[in-house]
């Protein structure tokens, strides 16, 4: 749905690459570090008949703390940019 989404929480700040892998629709793939946006890879294309090896590194342009994966379209719908602040809100229960 449009609530959807996977947040990766990074062990330590960098550039943290990710693949499509295994991806059966396309996401935008948003960095951000110390509560704001650094980098943005939107509406990132699946790649069904890449090998592993042969896969897209999509690498941010500066070090990053936690990787959010949107679905595509939603950082441009929503008018995300880099420089913006985005707080991730924890629901408990």
């Amino acid at each position: 749905s449009q609530y959807d989404g996977m947040l990766f929480v990074l062990t330590y700040p960098h550039r943290a690459g990710f693949v499509m892998r295994d991806m059966r629709f396309s996401i935008d793939i948003v960095w951000v570090h110390e509560g704001k946006v650094v980098d943005i890879a939107p509406s990132v294309p699946i790649e069904p008949e890449r090998k592993e090896s042969d896969l897209t590194v999509y690498y941010p342009r500066s070090l990053a703390s936690h990787v959010i994966e949107l679905p595509a379209g939603w950082a441009q719908a929503h008018e995300l940019k880099i420089g913006d602040p985005l707080a991730v809100l924890r629901e408990d229960g």
